[in-house]
């Protein structure tokens, strides 16, 4: 090998390394950093500014706690303001966001039903294993973002809502579905889509959402198809369950729709598929 050869191999290797530089996600090329009291057991009040790769939250309240377990959590009397890369937007799923949110409340609680079975030793069943309540008093939020998790448009307000969420979700299933109902006593109007692979099986649970005046919904589904001609398994659907499913063929229905046409919607290169 010649000098010239091994320069233009180093030359390569430089070029290729700039390369994978340049398609490093945003929320992985630099470290959260948090300014002020967050929460904690002896300091339920906080007030913090976090700064995360080119996007800022800044957030105070009297009162915000959680369960060790995971089964209770309370906010009270907060606020926050996050914008541009929205790091932590929809429950800390490490999903970034491009845009803004803004929100205040008295009060809100979280119930997760499912991982209070699981504690107390009675878990739901496996079509069952997503189950929480949720309530709010007071509450006014506005949002405009998208990301790689979906896209949300809108503002509400609120002087009380209160609902569940119920549903299957397994990186071991083809077929997860989630449905959320809340009642609210308010007024507003929001939009919402969705196409996250929450639990990296490579089926992303696709779906759609929205707050109007008295109701606030959403339903995601890893078998579009099957959600559309059952009428949702997780929601009710007696005909659904009962007539459709011995009908329809095992496995995603989408998907195996998909491939008679030389199409995928699965990714073979998630963590878990």
């Amino acid at each position: 090998m010649s000098i010239q050869d091994l320069i233009s191999r180093i030359e390569t290797a430089k070029s290729n390394l700039e390369g994978l530089k340049d398609q490093v996600p945003r929320d992985q090329s630099s470290a959260s950093k948090i300014h002020g009291w967050e929460p904690s057991v002896d300091r339920p009040g906080f007030a913090f500014i976090e700064t995360e790769s080119g996007g800022v939250k800044a957030t105070a309240g009297l009162m915000s706690t959680e369960d060790p377990n995971g089964i209770f959590r309370q906010k009270g009397l907060s606020g926050e303001v996050e914008g541009t890369v929205i790091t932590d937007l929809h429950g800390g799923t490490g999903n970034p966001r491009d845009g803004i949110k803004a929100g205040v409340g008295v009060y809100e609680a979280n119930l997760d039903i499912a991982a209070a079975a699981e504690f107390y030793g009675a878990p739901l069943p496996d079509e069952a294993n997503v189950a929480n309540l949720e309530f709010k008093a007071a509450a006014a939020s506005a949002e405009a973002s998208v990301g790689k998790d979906g896209l949300t448009a809108g503002a509400t307000a609120s002087l009380v809502e209160g609902g569940f969420t119920v549903g299957y979700s397994s990186a071991e299933n083809e077929q997860d579905e989630t449905v959320r109902l809340v009642g609210v006593a308010g007024q507003g109007y929001a939009a919402r889509l969705h196409w996250d692979d929450a639990d990296s099986d490579g089926f992303r649970e696709f779906g759609l959402g929205g707050d109007y005046s008295f109701l606030s919904a959403d339903i995601k589904t890893e078998d579009p198809l099957r959600t559309l001609l059952s009428g949702g398994n997780t929601s009710g659907g007696v005909g659904g369950n009962l007539i459709m499913d011995p009908i329809l063929p095992e496995g995603n229905l989408t998907e195996s729709v998909a491939n008679k046409f030389g199409l995928s919607i699965k990714d073979e290169n998630a963590p878990n598929a």
